[in-house]
């Protein structure tokens, strides 16, 4: 278990998941079949073959809802639903894509964590985690993953290649 949970730590902060600087700093663009802004409550509702795209992120839903700050300046909060919802980002030149899908994903850019929810999965690399829930907290570069319906949290690890 201790070992698993070394692994864990050691696969998602090598991969500086859902933090690349050089992506943050890309436009953003959404289409979709619609959307609808509410300037009162400060968020808009993309519905129907959603895609959102910054940098070398991309996330593909059913529905996005962004949540802008009060100055509606810029994304406070971003909910993706789907069946599944996808988002996938290369993390950097030299790492490999990573693929993440549920039915939720949130992203709280405040407190810098992702959750991923119902039918939870990550994958880069043949690497996978899989579990009903899954966090990942960007500025402590932790990840907590649970699944209540099987009580199990599944995972595969490739080993490396010797050179």
């Amino acid at each position: 278990m201790l070992r698993q949970l070394f692994l864990l730590t050691f696969f998602f902060s090598t991969s500086n998941i859902f933090a690349l600087p050089d992506d943050q700093n890309q436009p953003i663009n959404i289409v979709s079949d619609s959307i609808s802004f509410n300037e009162k409550s400060g968020t808009a509702t993309y519905l129907g073959n959603v895609v959102m795209k910054q940098g070398s992120i991309q996330v593909k839903a059913d529905k996005i809802i962004v949540f802008y700050t009060k100055q509606q300046d810029t994304f406070e909060r971003v909910l993706a639903e789907g069946r599944p919802a996808k988002y996938q980002q290369k993390p950097a030149e030299n790492k490999a894509m990573v693929f993440a899908s549920a039915q939720r994903i949130e992203y709280d850019m405040k407190n810098k964590r992702i959750n991923l929810k119902q039918n939870a999965r990550l994958e880069q690399e043949g690497n996978t985690f899989q579990g009903e829930k899954i966090t990942y907290d960007l500025n402590k570069k932790h990840i907590n993953a649970s699944s209540k319906q099987s009580g199990r949290v599944h995972m595969v690890i490739q080993p490396k290649t010797l050179k």
